[in-house]
């Protein structure tokens, strides 16, 4: 029988991210990635499901709240782009 991604049989982990959601990753699968997409994640489940329970922020996301708080505290609106448009 066909494994379901709702009830897997061969569960590796599941991890609950700080968004609410559960990611699961069946044997099968992360067999997968580890012999064809990623070869270089074998042995690395820990890391994996540290960097799901962990919320990160990104570099860009912090310059780009920099960006639009400049942009307020100059007085422009919401639609204002710093490139021209074509």
């Amino acid at each position: 029988m066909a494994e379901s991604w709702r009830t897997p049989t061969n569960l590796l982990f599941e991890v609950r991210t700080p968004l609410g959601f559960s990611v699961r990753v069946t044997k099968a699968r992360w067999e997968l990635i580890t012999t064809v997409k990623d070869p270089v994640m074998t042995g690395r489940e820990a890391i994996v499901k540290m960097a799901l329970r962990t919320r990160m922020k990104s570099a860009r996301a912090e310059a780009t709240q920099k960006y639009f708080s400049s942009t307020r505290r100059l007085g422009r609106d919401a639609g204002y782009a710093p490139w021209p448009r074509r």
